[in-house]
């Protein structure tokens, strides 16, 4: 630093996690940068269920920034906070670029982190603070926060809880990363994977019911985010399945019962009641 050119820290992204990463660095007392943030596609300056980046932004006074602005800001730190546009570093003269990812990297690079160590019955998730190189979430790790996944844990409820570790775990190294003087090493070749956009057709989700009260299970987990959707069977919307101590006797996918607030179906082996959402309104 020549004491010319003043630090510009860039977040980047949506919801409570960029919210929680700017309001930390705007609170910083020992502030010896700029601040600007840019938002995802779909943001809205609204607050909902998630906070806004832009809506915080504007009532801090903090600029807001296209990407193509900052590639020429030199001693730039950006912070991806679930950023929808991939970073090409090359296109940028002088910035060092960190991210949280939603998974316990190398495993589940990509989309849906949420959902898919649920749908494949993972008992740990977790959040990875990295640095962002030219590929899709394979930078060097910094440090990583784990979690449990509790066996009635839906996506939603893993979602949450990697908002509050990820923001834990940015905290906890911000004033490393703006210094730059973090260590990180390359992430390990086995047991790396990576899932696209096509992993899961949200806008025809199907609940594959040829498989174990388990695997079932898992699914309806996976696609509970009453935010966005639930899980249909049959046409009926789906909160909740409960596995049964009785044994399919009847082809899996045969609805053998339906109450007010379940249905029962037979799978590969237990029957399992399938519950409807208690009160959808309040979601």
């Amino acid at each position: 630093n020549n004491g010319e050119e003043k630090m510009f820290v860039c977040v980047a992204g949506k919801n409570d996690i960029s919210v929680n990463v700017l309001q930390t660095l705007f609170e910083k007392k020992d502030k010896n940068y700029e601040l600007g943030i840019i938002c995802n596609q779909n943001e809205t300056g609204k607050d909902s269920w998630q906070k806004s980046l832009r809506f915080y932004a504007r009532k801090c006074g903090i600029r807001e920034y296209t990407l193509q602005e900052i590639y020429q800001m030199k001693e730039l730190v950006f912070f991806s906070m679930e950023f929808d546009q991939i970073l090409k570093p090359e296109r940028f003269i002088d910035a060092r670029f960190y991210n949280i990812h939603f998974s316990l990297l190398p495993k589940y690079r990509g989309m849906y982190t949420s959902a898919l160590p649920i749908l494949y019955g993972e008992k740990q998730s977790g959040v990875t603070l990295h640095r962002i190189d030219r590929g899709i979430d394979t930078g060097d790790i910094i440090a990583q926060k784990v979690i449990e996944i509790g066996e009635e844990d839906t996506s939603r409820d893993l979602y949450l809880e990697c908002i509050e570790k990820g923001t834990q775990l940015v905290i906890e190294y911000m004033d490393v990363l703006l210094k730059g003087t973090e260590s990180a090493i390359p992430q390990e070749k086995l047991g790396a994977t990576y899932f696209g956009r096509n992993a899961i057709d949200y806008s025809n989700l199907q609940i594959d019911l040829r498989k174990t009260a388990y695997q079932i299970k898992n699914q309806i987990r996976a696609f509970c985010f009453p935010e966005y959707q639930y899980p249909k069977v049959f046409g009926k919307d789906i909160e909740k399945a409960v596995i049964t101590n009785n044994k399919s006797l009847k082809a899996p996918g045969k609805v053998i019962m339906e109450e007010n607030d379940y249905m029962m179906i037979s799978t590969i082996d237990y029957d399992i009641k399938l519950y409807y959402p208690v009160n959808r309104s309040s979601s």
